[in-house]
């Protein structure tokens, strides 16, 4: 399979979605330019198509994920067609951001720190990931041990524990 083929579409939706992107501390001053960052860097990584940073913003506007939680995340994402690599994408941002809230009244938002983007392939799989993952965001203590991560090498182990369940050696 080459970079740019989709893995099969008959990918079990409840296996764990591999991370493979990280950012640390992203900065920005709202939520269109943070989400621009993180879509050119996984452009550049390959995991994405070229329609992937509008579609992911005019999404976001559309469909706002900001998360009330206790510590407020994200799970901002874009329809399958414009998504090559099945994964996750996790980001800490430097400073906190103001979110659409995700079935909230067009005014609500939250001020969050913790983007986790799910980028799915099998749009059948999308809503099994975005309710694990709002789950799993839930845990109070393992979103503050993703946003305590000194750096990049930690958010990953950091997120490869709490998210997947899987830590790597």
């Amino acid at each position: 399979m080459t970079e740019h083929q989709r893995p099969s579409e008959n990918a079990d939706p409840l296996e764990a979605v591999p991370i493979r992107a990280v950012l640390h501390a992203v900065q920005g001053e709202d939520a269109k330019e943070v989400l621009g960052t993180i879509a050119r860097h996984l452009l550049a990584e390959g995991l994405v198509e070229e329609s992937f940073p509008a579609a992911l913003w005019e999404r976001e506007q559309r469909f706002p994920t900001g998360l009330p939680t206790r510590i407020p995340t994200a799970i901002p994402h874009s329809d399958a067609e414009h998504v090559r690599v099945r994964c996750l994408a996790v980001a800490t941002l430097a400073r906190p951001v103001r979110f659409g809230e995700m079935g909230g009244r067009a005014a609500d938002t939250v001020e969050t720190q913790l983007l986790v983007l799910p980028l799915v392939t099998d749009p059948e799989a999308m809503v099994p990931a975005l309710q694990r993952m709002m789950g799993m965001l839930t845990d109070e203590q393992a979103v503050a041990a993703l946003l305590g991560a000194a750096d990049e090498a930690e958010l990953l182990r950091l997120a490869e524990q709490h998210l997947t369940g899987h830590p790597i050696a």
